[in-house]
């Protein structure tokens, strides 16, 4: 298992599908973000399909404007009826895009703006280019 030290967690209480925690690696000593995988009725049915495809798609690509899976473990429950605890280990970031642009204090800078949609735009390409995305699903 991987031996981690957990910080704060982030919940977004509108659509769960997972909850983010800040923790450290023990061992290296670097900080990463777990996502944590709820599984509801999944006991019975296995890993959720969006959460399957999610991991498979982001072991498949290696872009730097790509945000890089760097491990997967599982947790059992002691309790046997309880499903599985799922995470996957990603780098750590202080903040999201979607996070800064909500927040009223901050004022991105043109040069931010221009840097933000250049990496944005190269991490689609890139996925367009394999077959992730394409024309057809962005509406």
């Amino acid at each position: 298992m991987w031996p981690i030290r957990l910080y704060n967690s982030y919940w977004s209480p509108d659509y769960v599908v997972s909850e983010v925690h800040k923790a450290v690696h023990r061992p290296k000593g670097n900080v990463v973000a777990l996502k944590w995988i709820l599984m509801h009725n999944e006991l019975k049915e296995g890993m959720p399909v969006t959460a399957l495809r999610e991991i498979k798609i982001l072991k498949a690509l290696h872009h730097p404007c790509v945000v890089e899976i760097l491990d997967m473990f599982v947790v059992r429950s002691q309790d046997k009826d309880a499903p599985l605890s799922v995470y996957m280990v990603f780098p750590y970031m202080d903040h999201d895009l979607a996070g800064l642009l909500k927040n009223k204090r901050v004022k991105l800078t043109p040069s931010q703006i221009k840097l933000y949609m250049k990496q944005l735009l190269e991490g689609t390409e890139y996925m367009h280019r394999f077959h992730i995305i394409e024309s057809t699903n962005v509406s």
